[in-house]
């Protein structure tokens, strides 16, 4: 099954972590070089995840081959919001610039361009109302991977494949990686409880970070709102 690995399926306030994340461990002769490897999770593949190791009532039979304990719609790499795009040509306006501009001038995200300048869109001074709303990914939560030095192939992950069975130096790395991550304010699927202690019973998601808001329920319901704010929507 492959993995959304867009980083434009984060929402925008995780991009700069994830960055800053690869930055430190890049940064860190032991950490090393890391890749994105999944964003957005759509909730069909959330509910394959879930499945693993569960019979039909739900119930965990092998507990060695489950992934996860959060159903489809439970988890943040699920979270969406909403956006405007412009009509003419699908590229998300910025947000930054709606709130700049008060509607004028906006410009495209994945272009790059002003609209009305040098634009495909050939429109000038657009006003928010002409914008169209949609739903589109925003992840909260990301996997980044470490990938293997010296005596395996490029691109190899630790922990996966021919590169499965952890070494001391490999855990020296991941626990390295997780540590960076808490730095940022990212909470580590190899220390849920946040006790710095890596990888106890139950802490095997070894390369799960993600951004808490608040809680889940909450979290939805700014993204729930067009133009809805996450670090306005849950300050109080």
């Amino acid at each position: 099954m492959s993995r959304d690995r867009d980083r434009r399926h984060l929402h925008p306030l995780v991009v700069p972590l994830v960055h800053a994340h690869q930055t430190a461990a890049a940064a860190d002769e032991v950490c090393g070089v890391t890749q994105l490897i999944e964003t957005y999770r759509p909730p069909d593949t959330q509910a394959v995840d879930w499945a693993k190791g569960r019979n039909h009532a739900g119930q965990i039979v092998d507990p060695a081959v489950v992934v996860t304990h959060k159903r489809p719609g439970d988890s943040l790499h699920q979270t969406e919001r909403w956006a405007q795009r412009c009509p003419d040509c699908a590229h998300e306006v910025s947000e930054h610039l709606v709130a700049e501009h008060a509607g004028e001038m906006f410009r495209c995200e994945a272009g790059g361009h002003n609209l009305g300048e040098s634009c495909p869109c050939a429109i000038t001074r657009l006003r928010l109302a002409t914008f169209e709303w949609v739903r589109v990914p925003a992840s909260l939560a990301y996997h980044l991977a470490l990938l293997c030095c010296g005596c395996h192939p490029t691109g190899t992950i630790v922990g996966y494949g021919a590169h499965a069975r952890l070494t001391a130096d490999d855990l020296t790395r991941v626990r390295r990686l997780g540590a960076h991550a808490q730095a940022l304010g990212l909470r580590c699927g190899m220390d849920w409880d946040g006790d710095r202690v890596y990888m106890e019973k139950g802490e095997g998601d070894l390369y799960h970070f993600e951004k808490v808001y608040g809680p889940l329920g909450q979290v939805k319901a700014v993204l729930s709102i067009k133009g809805g704010r996450l670090e306005e929507g849950l300050r109080a």
